[in-house]
């Protein structure tokens, strides 16, 4: 599958107010343009394995990870570069919940992977901020949360949180202007 039919796969998903996939988060923080050279956006969808995105990885001083738990639901960690090298990281999540153990190790793990020469400390659990995000209404919509969240970190603005059904179109425009 082409990269477009794989986002209006997600868009689709978007559209039809079920849960988002993993095209859906990705398609629609890639058709952004918030993404620039500062910033890596960490997924499984995406190749990594190519030298200039492990130079990428390693020079970003934010890398957004969207976590998907046991297929059900969608929480955000965002890793920022300090001044002495090291990345703070934060963690969001709709329905309430903690970071937890096991993920910030496999993000660590997978980063230590893709990169040359770096090592990504695995932080105390006391130690990751948590992000701004407010409580889904519904059982459904953590990934349109997950993806705003995204979103408005890399646009680097707060403003009154939309419902479920505002979200969702809005990304499924940033997905539609993106492919025309």
């Amino acid at each position: 599958m082409s990269r477009k039919d794989t986002c209006l796969f997600g868009r689709e998903r978007i559209v039809g107010g079920g849960e988002y996939s993993d095209e859906s988060i990705v398609c629609c923080i890639e058709s952004s343009g918030l993404l620039d050279e500062d910033c890596y956006l960490l997924s499984p969808l995406l190749n990594v394995s190519n030298r200039l995105k492990k130079t990428r990885i390693g020079l970003a001083p934010v890398i957004v990870a969207p976590v998907n738990r046991n297929g059900r639901h969608w929480v955000l960690y965002i890793l920022q570069k300090t001044p002495r090298g090291t990345y703070k990281w934060s963690f969001g999540d709709s329905m309430g919940g903690g970071a937890r153990a096991a993920e910030v190790q496999r993000i660590a793990s997978l980063l230590d992977i893709m990169t040359t020469n770096l090592s990504f400390d695995v932080p105390a659990l006391a130690d990751i901020s948590i992000l701004p995000i407010p409580r889904q209404p519904d059982i459904v919509s953590c990934g349109a949360y997950v993806t705003e969240a995204a979103l408005r970190f890399l646009a680097k603005r707060e403003r009154r949180w939309p419902g479920p059904r505002e979200l969702r179109e809005k990304h499924a425009r940033i997905v539609e202007q993106y492919y025309r």
